[in-house]
């Protein structure tokens, strides 16, 4: 006998634009509950401190290394590579010790132009309508469903860059895990279209995927027990955190309030950002880097914390 489904009533949550997400954008600022202090004291142990100062130690060794390196410390794969399973397993290695890799080829620069071209359009016609950051000159619009957006969503190359980064790069380490590393699923997010030589709109250092929550929660807390639990007496160590690990992602719940229009409820193993930025075209995840090269680009970064 069938069951009917019962309906689900969604949170609602104020509209906004991404200022909303960002204290260095908005300008506000939030005084937290001594609560958080006292979580603070619970979660401190004393061999944090020695963690914390390999940690320092391990980062001097890898700023130098990327300052030598310059941008090419984020590897470049053809998209060719990823479509016929010839990427080098030294590339794979090397993408999970960064986070970060551009898949090149993916799209074409005609379609791409023709995405950007339509946008501008939609955003022309509906300009009553339109909202945005900054309001008196819009670099991130608040639009998440696009003609646009979708088709670069659904791009065939997408999709097979989408299910090659979830089965090749990440993994389960409870078997049982309720997840499907071979079913990519779309995440709406909003578009930005950047102009040359703007300085109004910039984003500090920032990790999405929740804030507090990654603390708060126990949930999300679990997915950093190594760091947290760290003890050289009885082995465990910060050195086996595994951003890879999608098993302990699943339960931590990153969006706890629920009154942030920028916050996603959902986990994403890969950030996603549809970026148009003139003078030249990129299709990117999370982008870490200028476009550099006459190439239209599928761009990718892990969400490793």
């Amino acid at each position: 006998m069938a069951q009917a489904l019962a309906k689900a009533t969604p949170a609602q949550k104020s509209a906004g634009d991404i200022s909303d997400a960002f204290a260095s954008l908005s300008g506000h600022t939030v005084v937290l509950e001594p609560r958080f202090a006292q979580l603070k004291k619970q979660l401190w142990k004393d061999n944090m401190l020695q963690s914390w100062r390999e940690v320092l130690d391990e980062l001097k060794i890898t700023t130098k290394e990327i300052a030598a390196t310059g941008p090419d410390i984020i590897l470049r794969v053809q998209f060719e590579q990823i479509k016929s399973g010839k990427v080098d397993p030294e590339v794979l290695k090397r993408v999970r010790a960064v986070g970060t890799m551009i898949v090149e080829g993916a799209i074409s620069e005609e379609e791409a132009l023709k995405w950007k071209a339509d946008i501008l359009e939609y955003a022309r016609v509906n300009k009553d309508h339109v909202r945005g950051y900054p309001a008196d000159n819009i670099q991130v619009y608040e639009f998440y469903n696009s003609r646009s957006q979708t088709a670069a969503r659904t791009h065939p190359n997408a999709i097979i860059t989408h299910k090659w980064l979830l089965a090749t790069l990440l993994h389960a380490s409870d078997p049982k895990s309720k997840i499907s590393l071979e079913t990519p699923i779309s995440y709406y997010d909003r578009l930005r279209i950047r102009q040359p030589g703007d300085a109004t709109f910039a984003l500090g250092p920032h990790i999405d995927g929740g804030s507090l929550e990654r603390w708060e929660d126990p949930g999300y807390r679990s997915c950093f027990a190594s760091i947290l639990n760290t003890n050289p007496l009885n082995g465990n160590s910060w050195r086996a955190h595994d951003s890879f690990d999608v098993s302990p992602r699943i339960e931590a719940n990153s969006d706890l309030y629920k009154t942030s229009s920028g916050q996603c409820s959902v986990y994403r193993p890969w950030q996603g950002m549809s970026l148009f930025s003139p003078p030249l075209f990129s299709f990117v995840w999370a982008s870490l880097l200028p476009t550099s090269a006459r190439s239209s680009r599928l761009r990718r970064a892990h969400l490793s914390a």
